[in-house]
């Protein structure tokens, strides 16, 4: 949360030891402040409550400026209320404005449930042979997901071909025949849906062994189910290239005469 504050003497003498203070509640944590030139703080350290109070030894008449205080919210409901309060050595003929509340209500949190599965139906294939992967990612909510990302790092013995992507989702990939990182993302996915990616990628030809290949999912809300967030393949192996060839031969000619045709 950040507050815009302000002080200011209206006069007509100049205010001697001008001060201003808040009580940041336990709701809440210190992340910075910045107070008009003349002012020198003590505040609790970064991340905890406490009393901000501020000093100026003498605010000139019609002196003041704005007081920027940013704290960052610790609890998961409820309210948060900050009261700035402000003083001074001299008698204030007015005092029906030397402080200012403000209240606000904490939300609770927005949480959705990415999970995201990657397969393939190819065991094995040889150099320079296609590979066809299914990503599905599906939010099971409860929330919708802001900012959603799915990424996809293709070893180099993967080398990208093509992705199709579903409605909403952008992608950036590799070049053709390079490998790299794909990243698509979304700028909201709701709650119940999933998102269906058909990639392409070539195995190259000096590739070796097995090939392992994983895609993550992330957003912007809290998922309380992060095993989900990473789904991979299960592995491809890499071999010579096989056919198997086979071979029949019949007729139906158990009997023939000389100068006849066998078929």
């Amino acid at each position: 949360i950040t507050y815009i504050q302000s002080i200011a003497n209206g006069g007509p003498d100049a205010a001697p030891n001008a001060t201003f203070s808040e009580i940041l509640q336990s709701s809440v944590g210190f992340q910075s402040i910045v107070v008009p030139a003349g002012f020198v703080c003590t505040t609790p350290a970064i991340g905890a409550s406490g009393v901000i109070s501020c000093t100026n030894p003498s605010l000139a008449s019609g002196g003041g400026g704005t007081i920027t205080l940013t704290v960052n919210v610790i609890a998961s409901s409820g309210t948060v209320t900050n009261t700035i309060s402000g003083s001074s050595s001299v008698q204030d003929p007015d005092n029906t404005d030397s402080s200012a509340t403000v209240t606000t209500t904490i939300l609770a949190p927005i949480t959705a449930d990415l999970g995201i599965t990657k397969t393939t139906p190819s065991g094995s294939a040889a150099p320079g042979a296609n590979v066809t992967y299914t990503i599905t990612l599906t939010n099971n909510g409860p929330d919708a997901a802001a900012n959603v990302v799915v990424t996809d790092v293709l070893p180099a013995q993967l080398l990208f071909q093509s992705i199709t992507t579903p409605a909403g989702f952008n992608c950036t990939t590799p070049a053709v025949g390079a490998n790299g990182t794909i990243t698509c993302t979304a700028a909201t996915m709701t709650s119940g849906t999933t998102a269906v990616f058909t990639l392409v990628a070539q195995v190259a030809g000096n590739a070796t062994g097995s090939i392992n290949n994983n895609a993550t999912a992330s957003s912007d809300a809290a998922d309380n189910n992060s095993g989900n967030n990473t789904g991979g393949s299960s592995p491809v192996v890499v071999g010579p290239a096989t056919a198997d060839l086979s071979i029949a031969k019949s007729t139906g000619s158990a009997q023939a005469t000389i100068g006849s045709t066998i078929t």
